[in-house]
């Protein structure tokens, strides 16, 4: 399998995710959306709409000249550029989210140690810059958007007072 390969495939899967949202979505509404459901589901999405983009970042950087370990020190360049544009965003608009998937160490471990793997990959001071780093990256985000995905589904505000009301 080649890297494009790869990466199509992470795409595809990342398409998948943000078009389950909206599954997830009309299957999980109870009239209007709490904030917090609002908020992941954006967060969702926008997720597994920066994973497919981030997929397709090789690609467009090889069709504009770049090759071997440039186009690798490119790549995660951008990934680490999005990530830290997330980080930004996430933390201007933030809202408790209530759950111990998305908030745990599920979530930040590997979000963190992807930034660090492709600050490396630019850096190149341990390793070369290597496709390798760049696809273990995507499949990273596309990870968390799985992990945000089962956290909306599982995590529902209010059902466990629901729940209790039934025992009763």
């Amino acid at each position: 399998m080649t890297a494009a390969d790869a990466l199509m495939t992470i795409a595809e899967m990342s398409v998948g995710f943000a078009g389950f949202s909206a599954v997830v979505g009309v299957f999980t509404t109870r009239g209007e959306l709490s904030r917090l459901d609002r908020f992941r589901f954006v967060f969702l999405f926008t997720s597994a709409f920066a994973a497919a983009v981030l997929a397709f970042v090789p690609i467009l950087l090889s069709e504009s000249g770049f090759e071997g370990p440039e186009l690798w020190v490119a790549s995660s360049g951008t990934m680490v550029v999005v990530w830290l544009l997330g980080a930004v965003f996430g933390a201007r608009n933030r809202v408790p989210l209530t759950s111990s998937l998305v908030e745990g160490p599920l979530m930040s471990i590997p979000s963190v140690g992807n930034l660090v793997i492709q600050i490396g990959n630019v850096w190149g001071a341990f390793w070369h810059p290597s496709p390798a780093i760049y696809i273990a990256g995507n499949l990273i985000w596309l990870y968390v958007t799985g992990l945000i995905f089962v956290s909306i589904v599982i995590e529902r505000p209010g059902a466990h007072q629901a729940n209790e009301a039934d025992v009763e």
